[in-house]
């Protein structure tokens, strides 16, 4: 097992240190033992304050979310951005690496049998509005909301199959999750990297229910407060009226306005209107022209896009020899996914959508720095996944489609989060297959319904253009993994599925990368997804009123760290 490396302050890896090491497979920047931590001296936040900024509320023009809500738990990784700026987790982000750090838990400990992981609060932190300070009944609380039934929440899956309970120890200071068993996966369904547990206020859920869109949302404890909600045009946070625990905004206001042409975006920002906007490659270029716009990159972008199918359910996950559900789909065969694959011109999609910056993804979910990684794929690459029209037309001949039988499939047009030319890029890609001769059907769809459809199994021929920054354990079990209960695997691979359940099941870390290896070769050679991009991930600014943005890029939907955006001196 290797050592991890520990911030200074930190004691050296002890037992209880290297095992949750091994369940999160990241080197985490606290021990179990270790002492209170400060704020991380990587957020720009925790800095001297810039220059009195020019205006009192900046604001980020982006793509509106596909659903709003009030509701944490209503919120997919796709979403949940829109509240962002206003809640805190347990475990962080570091701005600037994209690696967990303590925020609402300053240390936390797995038992020896992985069975339960304890989290010790930080002290005296302060939930918004008044309604006090933050225990392990708030942590529970969001719990709770999470594993209703009716949660459309993408980590709600996770934390049904897996957390037994949350209890409170040490007049609640201690939060303890019991678990039913050890699983590589739990840190980062508690961090801000994936969304969904973030912490809320219990005393606000007593006095007042749910959250509607009529009234406002559970207080946090972030920088930011919320403010207010014009509901399909922005939502707009405050800075907290007294000290906070970890960082003083720059701006006293900050405004997530939804605009959902970026021509439009574009416009605003050149008029003043916005300060900061979330534009393409070619529009980005024409607001640099201007002189007084840049482009401000995320400091550890992930993000990345594939071509995602719908089709191959088990009929049973809980036992796969049960078969599927559409064993007459076209996509239960892998000739035709593969013919799919080789019928898009990466390149080409690359300089029209990207100007060239987007690097190819050999396969999604997994990164050449991450466990489990083969660099037999790259090898490979132009074999299986390369541009070759001519040997798409023979695989789906071999399939038993041609001219006279022609493949038909539906490209669904979903909103893409953080990806303002999703749209664009899924009717180009049905350019391609029809040029290899398929007949694909153009279906523009919300997000909430291909969910709904998803989840009841009735996209049984389908494709969508799908990005996430997930790491490999969450991108892994939602986007190929077919065993999910919330079915968001498209295609399941009863190999690739198996090895995936004995990775996330171990916490010795030489077996999770032997396993995810083991997976991540049979998703590969049965090409359960088309594979496009790890993105450029940034945002234009106005360089007279905004100086710098530190923000990792790897949360879904890019927009997070809000409280790090600095008034130009």
């Amino acid at each position: 097992m290797r050592t991890p490396s520990l911030q200074p302050g930190h004691r050296g890896p002890n037992r209880c240190h290297l095992l949750l090491l091994a369940a999160s497979l990241l080197a985490l920047t606290v021990a179990c033992s270790a002492p209170q931590a400060a704020a991380p001296s990587s957020s720009p936040a925790n800095a001297n304050q810039s220059a009195a900024p020019k205006v009192n509320r900046v604001v980020l023009a982006v793509e509106p979310p596909a659903t709003e809500s009030n509701e944490p738990r209503h919120h997919s990784g796709t979403t949940s951005w829109q509240l962002d700026p206003t809640f805190e987790y347990l475990v962080g982000l570091d701005g600037q690496t994209g690696k967990y750090i303590p925020q609402l838990a300053t240390e936390w400990s797995a038992a020896a049998d992985g069975k339960s992981i304890q989290f010790k609060l930080r002290p005296g932190v302060q939930f918004h509005r008044g309604f006090g300070e933050v225990t392990a009944d708030d942590v529970k609380a969001e719990w709770t909301e999470l594993i209703k039934p009716d949660s459309l929440a993408g980590a709600s899956s996770f934390f049904k199959q897996w957390v037994t309970d949350i209890e409170s120890a040490d007049g609640g200071r201690t939060a303890v999750f019991r678990l039913k068993g050890p699983t590589a996966e739990f840190i980062p369904s508690v961090t801000q990297e994936r969304a969904g547990m973030q912490v809320i206020s219990s005393a606000f859920l007593k006095k007042n229910g749910v959250p509607t869109m009529q009234g406002e949302p559970y207080p946090g404890t972030a920088p930011y407060q919320f403010k207010e909600r014009s509901q399909g045009s922005y939502i707009r946070f405050e800075r907290v009226p007294y000290k906070h625990w970890r960082a003083t905004p720059d701006f006293p206001e900050v405004e997530l306005r939804f605009t959902k042409e970026a021509s439009t975006r574009l416009a605003g920002l050149l008029a003043g209107e916005v300060q900061m906007a979330d534009l393409p490659q070619d529009l980005q270029g024409q607001a640099q022209q201007r002189g007084a716009y840049k482009v401000i990159e995320a400091r550890a972008p992930v993000a990345r896009l594939f071509v995602k199918f719908y089709g191959a359910y088990y009929r049973d996950i809980k036992d796969l020899s049960k078969g599927y559900v559409y064993p007459d789909s076209p996509m239960m065969d892998t000739r035709v996914r593969k013919a799919l694959a080789k019928a898009v011109n990466r390149d080409e999609l690359n300089k029209a959508f990207f100007g060239g910056k987007a690097k190819t993804m050999y396969l999604n979910n997994f990164n050449p720095n991450w466990p489990g990684w083969n660099p037999d794929w790259e090898k490979r690459s132009q074999a299986e996944y390369g541009y070759d029209v001519a040997a798409a037309k023979q695989l789906l001949a071999d399939a038993g489609f041609g001219p006279g039988k022609p493949l038909a499939t539906t490209m669904l047009v979903l909103q893409v989060a953080g990806l303002s030319a999703g749209g664009d890029i899924a009717e180009a890609i049905a350019a391609y297959w029809r040029n290899a001769g398929v007949s694909v059907e153009i279906t523009p769809m919300d997000t909430n319904t291909s969910g709904t459809l998803t989840r009841a199994l009735k996209l049984n021929n389908h494709a969508s253009i799908t990005a996430t920054s997930a790491n490999i354990w969450t991108g892994t079990s939602t986007y190929a993994s077919g065993t999910k209960e919330s079915r968001s695997g498209g295609i399941g691979i009863i190999d690739a599925d198996n090895a995936l359940a004995e990775a996330q099941g171990t916490l010795d870390e030489k077996k999770q990368d032997e396993y995810l290896r083991k997976a991540g070769n049979a998703w590969y050679d049965g090409h359960v997804d088309v594979p496009l991009f790890w993105l450029p991930a940034g945002v234009v600014a106005n360089t007279t009123v905004i100086g710098d943005y530190v923000f990792p890029g790897n949360v879904t939907g890019l927009w997070s760290h809000l409280e790090n955006i600095k008034a130009a001196k």
